[in-house]
């Protein structure tokens, strides 16, 4: 019964998991590392304007350098 329990709580953790949008921007990687955070910050181009980005867990930074090349 347990095996059970154990197979079925698996295959529903598994099928909860959301299948991740393909990305579409271009980002460099940086050392820039925030106190909060452990993973480094990110430099993420839209419409030629260049933005800040980490995650950790529910927390997004996402803000803007204000260097845009074209701006829209």
């Amino acid at each position: 019964m347990k095996k059970v329990l154990l197979i079925l709580t698996v295959l529903g953790l598994y099928s909860c998991k959301e299948k991740l949008p393909e990305v579409n921007v271009n980002k460099k990687n940086t050392t820039y590392i925030l106190r909060e955070f452990y993973d480094p910050l990110q430099i993420v181009i839209v419409d030629s304007c260049e933005y800040f980005y980490t995650s950790e867990g529910h927390a997004i930074i996402f803000t803007h350098k204000g260097n845009c090349k074209n701006h829209k």
